[in-house]
């Protein structure tokens, strides 16, 4: 757009959720922009050259103004030839079934990474219940360790719900399905809490189901999505480290 005649200041405002961005254009001249503007909502006004630069939350009042003028825009193409709408027919069909493709990978990977969040909530829930139960030894070993262990939980669900919603995705809501939409065998067990071996073995047992369900994911969605890619091998990494660490505490009991 910076590129068309009489453009003075080209503004973008990435809203990448809601697949919507709105540009501000001040222009000398009015004309036609072309194919660069094809399929896109126009809202047009007069302003004084003093005026620049418009701030952009004035801009996205702009249709709420009566001097506004509305317009929309449509790519138009010449009229193929009957060999050539055959071929086009055709790579249309490949078309939609590539997308068809990438909305089920898209929903493969929405459902995935909604099984770790449902997982790290209730690991956040687990940590705290075990927290508020710990007797004897217990409350001197873990009473530090069990707080650390819910907030890394939570902000781990924090960070897929983010990505989910990028995906146009939503998490789980009824915290009644979240067990059963976890990884591993739906089981929600509270230890002994006076028995810190038992509740690290626990928390061992659920960090080895987690990393394989990680390594599983990361090995089908390779080279397919790679921001969901980067942000499961962030988490695989940090819950490795707490295996290590659960381990070498239950080899030094």
């Amino acid at each position: 757009m910076l590129g068309s005649p009489g453009a003075l200041r080209v503004s973008l405002i990435a809203r990448p959720l809601h697949r919507t961005f709105p540009t501000l254009l001040a222009r000398q001249i009015i004309q036609p922009l072309g194919p660069r503007i094809a399929d896109s909502a126009l809202v047009t006004w007069t302003a004084a050259a003093t005026a620049l630069p418009i701030p952009s939350d004035d801009a996205l009042r702009r249709p709420e103004k009566p001097d506004t003028v509305w317009a929309t825009t449509k790519a138009t193409a010449p009229s193929p030839s009957p060999g050539r709408r055959r071929a086009t027919a055709a790579g249309a069909r490949c078309k939609e079934k590539k997308m068809a493709d990438r909305d089920l990978e898209a929903k493969d990977v929405i459902e995935a990474l909604d099984s770790f969040y449902c997982h790290n909530v209730v690991v956040g829930l687990w940590a705290d219940a075990v927290a508020n139960r710990l007797e004897g030894m217990a409350i001197y070993l873990l009473s530090d360790e069990l707080p650390e262990v819910a907030d890394h939980a939570r902000a781990a669900a924090r960070r897929l719900a983010d990505r989910i919603g990028d995906l146009s995705g939503a998490i789980t809501g009824d915290p009644r399905q979240l067990i059963d939409r976890a990884p591993g065998d739906n089981e929600f067990t509270i230890p002994n809490c006076s028995d810190p071996r038992a509740i690290i073995s626990y928390a061992l047992h659920r960090l080895e189901v987690i990393i394989t369900a990680y390594q599983d994911f990361l090995d089908k969605v390779r080279g397919r999505d790679d921001v969901s890619f980067a942000l499961v091998v962030d988490l695989l990494a940090a819950e490795t480290h707490r295996r290590a660490d659960a381990q070498a505490a239950l080899a030094g009991q």
